[in-house]
């Protein structure tokens, strides 16, 4: 309804309604841990060259998105956490580096509800598709082209669940998405920040 009358069909929200929207869907993150690397935090300017994360307290990064589906605007949840560093496994491992993370993008339809989830790591890749059983992949144009990597579809979400993200030490690979009774207690409660605010961070001299 609050997309009526809107030229685009962007829907006007208030600060308010856009945060439970994005509480109401945010997932819950199970990351195997075995080291300070696979700690989410915060992006943060130190010493260094290129920002670090400040794992003092978990943080998940939040932003409302849009995109166009049949001439229809649809609104898309993301949701991203950032670890300091995929760390080594070897002399040669080119994935290796600082900085690493994952994306969480949930696609609602007109009615608010969700009809397609997809990640994948910030530098862009390993991008997966789970859709709901609402929609199905179109064919590849070319049968040589990579297409959408689509490895489980996803039941429907009914209130009262959330769902359930669960990721591998050092590498932050998705090893498995579930759906989770919300009820369930986590052993930490992450900090939802808006990413708007890593447009312009404080330098370590202020």
């Amino acid at each position: 309804a609050r997309a009526e009358g809107q030229p685009l069909g962007i829907p006007q929200w208030s600060a308010a309604e856009q945060a439970k929207l994005l509480a109401t869907h945010a997932p819950v993150f199970e990351v195997a841990t075995s080291g300070a690397f696979d700690r989410p935090g915060a992006l943060a300017w130190r010493e260094a060259e290129s920002p670090d994360v400040d794992v003092t307290q978990p943080v998940v990064y939040q932003r409302i998105a849009f995109t166009r589906y049949s001439g229809r605007t649809l609104v898309q949840l993301v949701y991203t956490m950032w670890f300091g560093e995929r760390p080594a496994d070897h002399a040669f491992d080119l994935l290796a580096g600082k900085l690493d993370g994952l994306v969480w993008r949930v696609t609602l339809t007109r009615d608010g509800e969700p009809v397609l989830f997809d990640t994948m790591h910030p530098c862009g890749c390993f991008h997966m598709f789970l859709p709901t059983s609402s929609v199905a992949a179109l064919p590849a144009p070319d049968p040589d082209d990579e297409w959408a990597f689509i490895p489980t579809a996803l039941p429907r979400v009914s209130d009262g669940e959330r769902i359930h993200l669960r990721l591998t030490t050092r590498s932050h690979y998705l090893v498995d998405v579930g759906v989770l009774a919300a009820s369930r207690s986590a052993p930490h409660t992450y900090v939802l920040t808006d990413e708007h605010v890593l447009r312009s961070l404080p330098l370590p001299d202020g």
